[in-house]
């Protein structure tokens, strides 16, 4: 029988053995097959201790950029200013890393760093050294804090290594980008949300973002198939730019490049999409880059397994005909032949 639990390393040394654990978030796992003393790029993720109730920063709306995005304004609390503080001490301090970008937001902080050496300590050291700091820090201007004996920071640490190029790039543009992504999350939370389950056809299914597409009278499947005449592709994509212009629904797995390339250029015509997976939303889930954008527009909803596994589930055939199936079927259905519950 499988075993629920996950294997876990100590967050704080990154060299012990891995062993079973429950009840541990896949966020705060160390890549035990990772050297952590080798030259590398990291983004580090630490969250605020759930008993601390100070923000360490403020979002504040400020307005639009030249593009027509929201720009949002971080401004440090008083604590924040510590933590970015401490940020910069933990450089100095240990002069085998470099920190590349930072942003502190209210709950967490991300830092993307850079093992430029041989880092005998490693990594676990530099952020375990920070998160001291700042705790330390704290205790010294607020007596209330120092009393209760809680920490500035949850225990352990969440990483990102990166493994290929063009990786560090898009970590840092993400470091950058988060206020952002934090604003629009505020200002739109029933968009951003895996609270209700679909169920339809027999069983039940999670979903995040805009369930209300699913009552948009104008939807259809994207699926394109080799099996498709000229005359048929044509047809498709005449539906799918009308479905495009008229602000309708495209409904599908995208799993060919072709797919997500109509899937692109309908959205920019102004589409919005129902993403069929085969996977569930793990802890902490939020779309990425475009779907991120769509969901702060109410033009997005992912529909997925109900319950979310750490394995990887391969794609077969099967299961991409089954998807392509409930995606006509989701096209085509009326509101009473499926049901929205709480989760």
């Amino acid at each position: 029988m499988e075993d629920s639990r996950c294997i876990s390393l100590d967050c704080d040394d990154p060299h012990r053995p891995a062993y079973w654990r429950d009840g541990i978030p896949c966020y705060n796992r160390r890549a035990h097959w990772h050297d952590y003393t080798s030259k590398c790029f990291y983004m580090v993720t630490v969250s605020r201790n759930d008993r601390v109730k100070i923000p360490f920063s403020i979002i504040e709306n400020g307005g639009k950029d030249q593009t027509g995005r929201l720009r949002a304004d971080v401004i440090l609390t008083e604590t924040g200013k510590l933590i970015f503080q401490s940020l910069y001490e933990m450089e100095i301090h240990f002069k085998e890393i470099k920190l590349l970008d930072n942003v502190i937001m209210p709950d967490h902080v991300h830092a993307v760093i850079y093992v430029r050496r041989e880092f005998l300590q490693g990594l676990g050291a530099a952020v375990n050294y920070f998160k001291g700091g700042c705790t330390r820090k704290l205790r010294m201007i607020d007596r209330e804090f120092s009393l209760s004996g809680t920490s500035v920071f949850n225990k352990g640490f969440h990483d990102r290594i990166v493994m290929r190029e063009g990786m560090l790039s898009k970590l840092r543009n993400y470091v950058s980008d988060n206020p952002r992504r934090y604003l629009v999350r505020s200002l739109y939370p029933e968009m951003f949300n895996s609270q209700f389950v679909l169920q339809c056809r027999g069983r039940r299914w999670k979903i995040y973002g805009n369930f209300l597409l699913l009552k948009e009278p104008m939807k259809s499947p994207l699926i394109v198939s080799s099996k498709y005449s000229i005359r048929e592709k044509s047809d498709w994509l005449f539906r799918w730019n009308s479905v495009a212009r008229n602000c309708g629904v495209l409904v599908s797995p995208f799993y060919s490049e072709e797919e997500k390339r109509i899937r692109n250029e309908m959205i920019e015509k102004g589409a919005a999409v129902i993403h069929l997976q085969t996977e569930g939303f793990p802890e902490r889930f939020s779309p990425k880059g475009k779907y991120h954008e769509l969901c702060g527009e109410g033009r997005l909803l992912i529909i997925g397994e109900e319950i979310h596994s750490m394995k990887k589930v391969k794609l077969t055939r099967s299961t991409a005909l089954a998807l392509n199936d409930f995606a006509r079927w989701l096209a085509a259905a009326g509101e009473e032949d499926w049901r929205i519950v709480k989760a």
